[in-house]
């Protein structure tokens, strides 16, 4: 189907039978699930904007570096689900069961919660990479379930990015908007910066993307979970400016400073096949 990212609609999961509701407008409405019969009453998207003004940017740069050894706070059973990074099939029902669970307690309790919702989400969500109605209604449920600016932010860049996958640019900007530019939390500010040189790739714009990743690897700290992705984007940008042998260094680096990251590479390239990344470099920093 066109338009899986439209936010001129709201996709969300029926909280009766767990199934993926059809499509109602922005604005709201009552629906009906196709498969419980059960009939929801969907509230506006809540679009305002997270920033919060002007902040002191170098002091804002240097609390962030002082992140860089955090992670997702999440309970120890989820991680467990995985194997290999991903979540098998065996898995897709105990990890769905705790997402209803946790979307529940999330409004209620957001404390004892932490960061459950973004993790299961993220976990099941790659399950339905093919079902785009799927895999939106479970970030758009996520992002209405969540308060805190923090997992709002995350689950927006979520749909940014799935947004320019599927080819929808205004519909990923869209996403993008409401976002802080300038946030206070390293998990936010990386995912922004992901997005939104993800976007810039797509557009052709490689200058926007260098101004959004900096120029050297270290030029930004960068949460542990997209540093990679992030790295590839900026070789990328580098390559496709003319300066393969920049992207290939920069590539070399990344790849003798974390083990195992030389077999992952590839997956990443073919995942996001569309955007051509990095296609002369890649191949001389692995040696290929």
């Amino acid at each position: 189907m066109s338009g899986a990212f439209n936010v001129e609609v709201r996709a969300l999961i029926c909280s009766h039978c767990g199934a993926s509701l059809p499509f109602v407008p922005a604005g709201g409405g009552q629906i009906q699930c196709q498969y419980c019969r059960s009939v929801t009453m969907v509230t506006p998207r809540d679009d305002r904007s997270l920033s919060r003004g002007p902040v002191d940017e170098r002091q804002r740069v240097a609390q962030l570096w002082s992140q860089l050894q955090s992670g997702m706070q999440v309970h120890p059973e989820l991680p467990a689900l995985m194997e290999n990074g991903l979540l098998p099939e065996r898995n897709v029902a105990t990890a769905m069961k705790m997402w209803e669970d946790t979307r529940r307690r999330q409004a209620v309790d957001p404390a004892a919660v932490g960061d459950d919702l973004l993790w299961l989400t993220t976990a099941l969500s790659g399950r339905f990479t093919d079902d785009r109605l799927r895999f939106r209604a479970l970030w758009e449920s996520a992002l209405e379930a969540c308060p805190q600016p923090r997992h709002r932010q995350f689950i927006r860049c979520a749909l940014c990015r799935a947004a320019v996958k599927d080819g929808d640019l205004n519909a990923a900007q869209a996403w993008l908007g409401p976002c802080d530019p300038q946030p206070q939390d390293l998990l936010c500010d990386t995912a922004y910066r992901a997005s939104y040189a993800y976007m810039a790739t797509a557009r052709g714009h490689f200058d926007h993307v260098l101004q959004a990743l900096g120029m050297t690897t270290d030029a930004f700290p960068l949460f542990f979970a997209q540093r990679v992705f992030c790295h590839v984007l900026r070789a990328n940008a580098f390559e496709k400016r003319g300066d393969v042998e920049t992207a290939t260094a920069q590539l070399r680096a990344v790849v003798a400073a974390e083990q195992g990251l030389a077999a992952v590479l590839p997956t990443m390239l073919m995942a996001n096949a569309f955007l051509q990344l990095c296609p002369q470099s890649m191949a001389r920093a692995l040696g290929r």
